[in-house]
């Protein structure tokens, strides 16, 4: 699957990706890489139950960007 793009959104309880807890990010990475997808982009929606409009703002946000 060489020359394929992934986009992962991450929701999560309220850890942040590239933290020390984050551990989805380096296995999804590593699982992709595997069947030859390695241009991923992370979308991070991480504490949507804690403030729900700020962290779905940022998620369109980045999803607009890409």
């Amino acid at each position: 699957m060489n020359n394929k793009k992934a986009y992962i959104i991450v929701v999560s309880g309220g850890t942040k990706l590239g933290t020390e807890l984050d551990f989805i990010s380096d296995y999804v990475r590593h699982v992709l890489g595997f069947i030859g997808i390695t241009d991923i982009t992370f979308i991070d929606s991480s504490s949507v139950g804690l403030d729900e409009s700020k962290v779905l703002a940022h998620a369109h946000e980045n999803i607009a960007r890409i």
